[in-house]
Parts: structure tokens; sequence; C-alpha cells
């Protein structure tokens, strides 16, 4: 005869279940709460099946407090990542549009030079010009 054992939380209240196969057709469903009631399962393996479970249950708990805690760390970090990404946008915008600025001067700057030197040529042509006319 093969069975298989099945436990069941609802609330508070472990259910274990065993299901018996007789002949392959029929099946003997016996449930035992919390221990009491009759049983097809021998005390010693009820026992270690109980304490298996309340184990089980225990890590179960103990890893869904862990994946709390992991998640409220990831949620900070998104958060923290979010801010510091805006930042970063805010930066990089701010460093752009001032490296075009320093660009457009640097560029007006070189015109400037370009015909502050051609201005300083015509006046110093045109001083020659005044001086050759009134010496000739």
């Amino acid at each position: 005869m093969s069975f298989c054992l099945l436990v069941i939380k609802v609330g508070d209240e472990a259910t274990l279940i065993r299901l018996a196969e007789k002949g392959g057709t029929e099946r003997d469903i016996n449930m035992e709460v919390g221990g009491g009631g009759t049983s097809l399962i021998p005390s010693r393996d009820y026992d270690e099946l109980k304490s298996r479970f309340t184990d089980t249950t225990q890590m179960a708990e103990s890893l869904q407090v862990r994946l709390e805690e992991r998640e409220r760390d990831l949620h900070n970090l998104r958060s923290v990542s979010e801010a510091v990404y805006h930042e970063y946008d805010d930066l990089r915008q701010r460093y752009q549009i001032e490296a075009e600025s320093m660009a457009q001067a640097f560029n007006r700057a070189t015109e400037w030079y370009r015909e502050n030197k051609s201005l300083r040529r015509e006046a110093t042509t045109l001083k020659q010009c005044s001086v050759d006319a009134k010496s000739g």
C-alpha cells in the first residue's frame, strides 16, 4: 500500500492529511487536527512530521522577514538612486549649457580679436596716410 502525507496550514491551525490508496481505486482520507482524533499515522512519525512542519514554518517566517527587510532596503536604494540620477541629469544639463555658452563666448572673443586686429591695421594705415599727406 502506498500513501502520501499532506500538511495544510490554515490560519494558526495545522492539518495533517494522509491519503492512502487501497487497491489503486479507493482513497481513505484521515484528517488529524492538532494531534487529536484517530490516526493512521504512528505517533512517532506524526511527532517527527509536526517537528519538521514547525521548523519549516519558522524558517519560512524568518525568510519572509528577511525578504521584507530586503524589499525595504531595495525601495530605499531605488529612492536614493532616483534622486542621485535626477541630480546627475540636472548637473549634466547645466554642464552642457555652460559648455555651449563657453564655446559661443570663445567664438565671439575670436571674432572680436580678428576684428580688433583688422581695425588696428586700418587705423595704422590711415595714420600713415594722414602723415604722408601732411608731409607731402
